[in-house]
């Protein structure tokens, strides 16, 4: 659930993606994901844009992409080595008609969009806006000053 935050994607979508997989694993039976596997996909996302290369060059080819090729890929080109139940956690996420291929642009660009957590949108905290006020008013002051100076004079 940790990797759904920051996906861009709606709670309903959420909610239909976590549905899958809690459907294919019964409840008592669940392993869930272990720590080491939680370290080997947070390394996958380190280097997803590699990994973005290397589905493009199968995607082009013509190729489908399994599991076997998403171990392949992420073991021959962001050198970690993905579990069969995390690859299978994530075919259930991610492979919404259930043909067991990923959609190759779905699932690179949910994960940059993760791995980037929002800031690829430049946030507005308000910073600027003070700032461009202070300097606005900053520079009214001194143009306001000059000419009662001159007034004067």
């Amino acid at each position: 659930a940790e990797y759904m935050g920051y996906t861009g994607f709606t709670e309903q979508k959420r909610k239909k993606m976590k549905k899958r997989v809690r459907d294919h694993y019964i409840p008592e039976n669940s392993v869930g994901i272990s720590f080491d596997e939680y370290k080997a996909f947070s390394h996958l996302l380190r280097n997803i844009n590699d990994v973005d290369t290397a589905l493009t060059f199968y995607n082009l080819a013509g190729a489908a992409i399994d599991q076997e090729t998403l171990k392949h890929v992420t073991r021959s080109v962001a050198k970690v080595e993905l579990s069969d139940h995390l690859v299978e956690v994530v075919f259930k996420l991610f492979d919404e008609n259930d043909d067991g291929h990923l959609s190759h642009k779905e699932f690179v660009a949910v994960m940059k969009q993760r791995f980037m957590r929002g800031l690829d949108r430049p946030m507005d905290t308000g910073f600027t806006r003070k700032l461009g006020a202070f300097v606005k008013c900053t520079r009214e002051q001194f143009s306001y000053s000059s000419k009662d100076a001159k007034a004067k004079a």
